[in-house]
């Protein structure tokens, strides 16, 4: 994803950074989403509307790199509703990822400048929403579903460009995740899985190809674009080092399972040892690796890289063993208050634009 990130407390390393106020202004879905979405399931104890057990990892990019964040992502949103509802019959009902960057530019016009903005970091993830609808359309619509795909991606590369020309000169965002990565996927048909499988697979190509030239195209006036490899990162944790560092024992399979009638078929005790909080979800400690990541390639110079030892010698860095209080799942409080401080979702940036765009500009 540029995906993922965590959380310590008190004893956490926090990277000296930047000396100015800049911002981290989120945009996407689930994997992004602090708070925008109300999530009604009492199958899963979700953490304050997070699709985990605890923040999730731009919080921890932000706190880490001393940055505020300004969050638009909700669960369930794609690239474009209108997209996706010409391809699939699909309705989605929360702002699409072009509708949350259309609405921010209204909100904060008096900062969308590429002075001002070049200060601050935009993140976007993104993409498993479109294609789990473009799954559903079956074997007849294979060339279809493949085009939509495409499609969405170049949505995706339109929002980009559109987050460059309001002035942001460092995005981070995720490619697609693997279908293989994620539990629920094994809900599907097989036709669907390969569906969804080899859009992805297309879909990653191409963002890498425009990234590419993106980054070439940009040089002397565009910081960097980073893309998160979701696939490398789920696939690190299976390391036994990792393993070991982080107490994740389970990669398969989520802490809390349900069906497709969304009736719990299966729970655990300790989600801390769990890298799936749900069937398609993160947990804590993986949400603050992702931070951790994001934060290190927000700071270095030469760019995104994951290996298990590198995830291993992060761990230690930014003392994520201090993402849990203890050896239970209890979050570190001393974190969550910092929290509280530090962020808005998209309804408080808006009733607190005034005193953003101040921070920003001062």
């Amino acid at each position: 994803m540029k995906l993922i990130g965590s959380i310590a407390a008190a004893s956490l390393l926090i990277a000296p950074v930047l000396s100015v106020q800049p911002y981290l202004f989120a945009f996407g879905d689930s994997l992004s989403d602090n708070g925008n979405t109300a999530i009604q399931d009492n199958n899963i104890p979700y953490w304050n509307n997070r699709m985990s057990n605890g923040p999730v990892w731009n919080e921890y990019a932000a706190y880490f790199n001393r940055l505020k964040l300004v969050n638009y992502a909700h669960e369930g949103s794609v690239t474009d509703n209108d997209l996706i509802a010409s391809a699939t019959g699909i309705k989605v009902g929360v702002p699409s990822l072009k509708d949350q960057i259309s609405r921010f530019s209204a909100t904060f016009k008096n900062i969308t400048t590429p002075e001002i903005l070049a200060k601050s970091i935009a993140s976007i993830t993104i993409g498993s929403n479109d294609l789990k609808a473009i799954a559903t359309l079956g074997s007849s619509k294979i060339v279809r579903g493949v085009s939509a795909a495409d499609a969405a991606i170049k949505s995706m590369i339109r929002s980009i460009d559109t987050l460059h020309s309001l002035g942001f000169r460092n995005i981070i965002f995720s490619n697609f995740p693997q279908p293989g990565d994620v539990p629920a996927v094994s809900i599907n048909s097989k036709l669907e899985s390969l569906i969804a499988s080899i859009s992805t697979r297309l879909s990653n190509i191409c963002l890498s190809e425009k990234v590419n030239i993106l980054n070439a195209g940009y040089k002397d006036k565009f910081k960097k674009f980073t893309i998160i490899d979701l696939h490398k990162t789920v696939a690190v944790f299976k390391n036994s080092g990792v393993m070991d560092v982080t107490n994740i024992r389970n990669t398969t399979v989520g802490c809390f399972i349900e069906n497709k009638d969304k009736n719990l078929v299966s729970k655990c005790n300790n989600p801390e040892g769990y890298y799936f909080f749900d069937s398609a979800h993160p947990t804590a400690i993986v949400h603050a690796v992702v931070g951790a990541i994001v934060s290190e390639a927000l700071i270095s110079s030469k760019g995104y890289s994951v290996s298990p030892e590198i995830v291993k010698n992060l761990v230690s860095k930014y003392k994520l063993h201090n993402v849990y209080s203890g050896s239970g799942p209890n979050l570190n409080q001393t974190f969550i208050s910092v929290l509280k401080e530090k962020e808005y979702n998209m309804a408080e940036a808006e009733s607190n634009y005034q005193k953003i765009i101040q921070d920003i500009t001062s």
